[in-house]
């Protein structure tokens, strides 16, 4: 899964979960079974989970829904289940909800009508942590629970909706800074994380590029890498090859732009499929490469390009980063991550950002961006061939998508 976020959303990254009732306290965690099998609601029949956000002042309101393909035209949430504060995964057929004020996950089966139906639950409230965590799963029977509060991670088995046991994350701590971990992706026997850690406030953050590397098989030991060349960033990219490319945009370029301190450009490293460091010999300069002082955002278009959401360089940065994040001067390029070279991509129109949120669905990535007047997300079909339009969501945020079979 990739990590996509603003500032105003950074403890809210994209994926799926569901709601949650507190279970049964059993060796150490709460824990209840569903009195169906899985096998009995789990459907057969193509399906694809589609989460929105709520975008009305007030509490956080979610929604999650199954569908028999990407949906098309207007979304809307009639039939859709109504969560809190959650995140939503989809992962070997169920879709799994992070309660996070309930410090639970929930596994939902869907069935070939495309009805949610309910089934066990985990509860982590006795762990002590209560917002700063995200799933990664690993195998059918393996998922780590990685919390930053706590400077841990939570291995857990999704198929038995039971937690196995926890070991140390090795987070870096830096003074007047807060951490955030963000799951890159499995890459052969790793799982890799983009680690950034920022004061927000102060529009400060660690000017190295840091990634922890997970073992997937094993308990730890967790290793901690760092590059000087680029700015932090709050995700990348893991390709078929097992390389992964890690995109230094500062969160949304206002550190670089805003902060008070001179940082490295903007840019993206890369770990060689099996490797724990960074390859010395590849390194793309995002502000050279665009001419912008501003990334605003990044999308996966294939195996080799992405697009890079960029501030207009033809006129200047205004004084404030609201303003920045606000405005309608946004443009897009187009990056080959193999040569380094940006070249424009006048079919994204010339306009404003929502967010990092991005899906990769049947090798076409969907994320979204608002419409001319705020009124609504469009979520939008990016492949090698162009870009369409998949549907408009009014009133709300893309929350996230995947294919649940």
């Amino acid at each position: 899964m990739q990590f996509r976020v603003i500032p105003q959303q950074i403890n809210t990254w994209l994926i799926t979960v569901i709601i949650s009732a507190i279970g049964l306290l059993l060796n150490g965690c709460n824990s209840t079974n569903s009195e169906v099998s899985p096998d009995a609601i789990r459907g057969a029949q193509p399906a694809v989970m589609v989460s929105i956000i709520g975008s009305s002042p007030g509490p956080r309101t979610t929604y999650v829904g199954a569908f028999s393909d990407v949906p098309t035209g207007q979304i809307n949430t009639k039939n859709m289940l109504e969560f809190g504060n959650a995140y939503f995964y989809s992962f070997d057929g169920s879709i799994f909800v992070w309660d996070r004020d309930a410090v639970t996950v929930t596994r939902y089966e869907v069935s070939d009508q495309l009805k949610l139906t309910k089934g066990a639950t985990i509860s982590f409230a006795n762990y002590g942590f209560k917002y700063g965590a995200d799933l990664s799963f690993i195998s059918p029977t393996r998922a780590y629970m990685i919390v930053s509060e706590q400077n841990q991670v939570i291995t857990w088995d999704p198929s038995k909706m039971e937690i196995s046991g926890k070991f140390s994350l090795n987070l870096p701590s830096y003074p007047n800074l807060e951490t955030f971990p963000i799951p890159i992706g499995v890459s052969g026997n790793n799982l890799y994380l983009s680690v950034f850690s920022a004061n927000y406030n102060d529009l400060v953050c660690y000017p190295k590029n840091v990634v922890a590397i997970i073992p997937t098989d094993k308990d730890g030991p967790v290793t901690l890498i760092e590059d000087s060349r680029t700015l932090p960033g709050l995700g990348g990219y893991v390709m078929t090859n097992g390389d992964i490319y890690l995109v230094g945009d500062g969160d949304a370029g206002n550190f670089s732009a805003y902060g008070p301190a001179a940082y490295p450009s903007a840019g993206i490293l890369r770990i060689k499929a099996g490797q724990t460091a960074f390859d010395p010999s590849y390194f793309v300069n995002l502000e050279t490469a665009t001419n912008s002082p501003g990334i605003v955002g990044n999308w996966r278009i294939d195996q080799n390009t992405i697009l890079a959401r960029v501030w207009d360089s033809t006129t200047p940065l205004p004084k404030a980063v609201d303003s920045y994040f606000a405005s309608q001067n946004f443009i897009s390029k187009k990056v080959d991550l193999t040569t380094g070279k940006a070249v424009d991509f006048p079919a994204l129109v010339k306009g404003g950002f929502s967010s990092n949120i991005q899906d990769f669905i049947d090798n076409k990535t969907y994320f979204p961006l608002p419409n001319s007047d705020g009124s609504a997300d469009i979520a939008y079909r990016l492949s090698s061939d162009g870009i369409q339009q998949a549907y408009t969501i009014p009133g709300a945020g893309y929350w996230g998508m995947r294919r649940i079979r």
